[in-house]
């Protein structure tokens, strides 16, 4: 059977499918490692001078 024809058949497995990815999604999502603040390494050059 086609998607098409069993979304019309039977709309409420259509439905719960949807209902049930959607429910995944945001429970993984809070599971996801985001690292909003990484660490980030300047380059950075020195000088030295002396001063006779």
């Amino acid at each position: 059977m086609k998607l098409t024809n069993i979304s019309v058949e039977r709309p409420v497995t259509i439905l719960m499918i949807a209902l049930i990815i959607v429910v995944l999604g945001i429970l993984f999502f809070g599971k996801l490692g985001l690292d909003l603040l990484p660490d980030i390494k300047y380059p950075m050059v020195s000088v030295v001078t002396t001063y006779p």
